[in-house]
């Protein structure tokens, strides 16, 4: 659906905002790091082992770091699901330019979760605070979330499925139809009804349709009558194995890029998530995207 819409993204021209705060990647980097030694300890108390992947991290800026943490954040809620305890959810993502403080409130809040899981696993005592590291960039943080959703996934969490990339799809879907709206672009939501069902389709082919989109999505933002936004819009990496973890966070990627445009474009609204469809394939992600 997204590559029929993108070609009426191309008549707008608008301009980016600004926002500023206190803390930085340093601060959230120490939340993350003091996040895993603790998932280390619950894994230690449970026989299990994290295993960390050694992939090159793609850059990342406060708003693809925010979406990862957010991703994170559904794992912590399903392990206490599994542990019996109380799940909430998010606020949806502000209607603003994502800044370090942004993200680590919702680290802090990760990390608040999953204190509340110690006894769980008869952690009585809870990890010293690590040092705050100087020269943190939000790609290091990203690379430590990355750490963060594999120890949860250690645990036992349950694998990311079509289902949980989908939603993810969908929710794109839903932004990039608002931004048509903002924008004043009629026939974007018409295209998008009248897309041709994917057949077939793996993991693979839903990756590189989320980098395409992606592609599309920088090709605006650096277009002279394009939508403007702080900082570049990098094309993720090429991958050899892809698994629908790997779509999901190149979806998640695509997602803060458009939150960003939605915010240059004067949006006021908050990014909502799409509705959770079971019984989804890679060939419905690929159809949405």
């Amino acid at each position: 659906m997204l590559r029929l819409i993108r070609p009426f993204f191309l008549t707008l021209a608008m301009t980016a905002g600004q926002a500023s705060a206190n803390a930085t990647p340093n601060h959230v980097f120490q939340v993350t790091e003091k996040s895993v030694a603790l998932l280390e300890s619950l894994n230690a108390a449970n026989f299990s082992t994290p295993t960390y992947g050694k992939t090159k991290v793609d850059p990342a800026l406060p708003r693809h770091v925010l979406q990862l943490a957010r991703d994170v954040w559904r794992k912590t809620q399903l392990l206490r699901f599994m542990n019996g305890l109380p799940t909430q959810a998010l606020p949806p993502v502000p209607a603003r330019e994502i800044v370090p403080a942004d993200v680590k409130e919702t680290v802090d809040q990760i990390y608040a979760q999953l204190e509340g899981l110690r006894p769980s696993y008869a952690i009585t005592v809870a990890p010293e605070d690590p040092a705050l590291p100087s020269g943190k960039s939000p790609t290091d943080v990203f690379a430590n979330l990355l750490k963060v959703s594999a120890a949860l996934d250690s645990l036992g969490v349950p694998t990311t499925v079509p289902n949980d990339v989908h939603q993810v799809a969908a929710s794109v879907l839903q932004d990039a139809l608002r931004l048509a709206e903002v924008a004043n672009v009629t026939d974007a939501a018409t295209a998008a009804e009248n897309v041709p069902i994917a057949i077939g389709q793996t993991p693979v082919d839903a990756y590189f349709a989320a980098v395409a989109f992606i592609e599309d999505l920088n090709a605006l933002a650096t277009s002279p009558k394009g939508i403007a936004v702080t900082g570049d819009i990098n094309i993720p990496a090429s991958k050899d194995k892809i698994s629908p973890s790997d779509v999901m966070i190149v979806l998640l990627r695509a997602r803060a890029e458009l939150n960003a445009m939605r915010f240059a474009a004067k949006d006021t609204d908050v990014s909502q998530n799409a509705g959770y469809e079971g019984g989804k394939t890679p060939s419905d992600v690929v159809t949405t995207i």
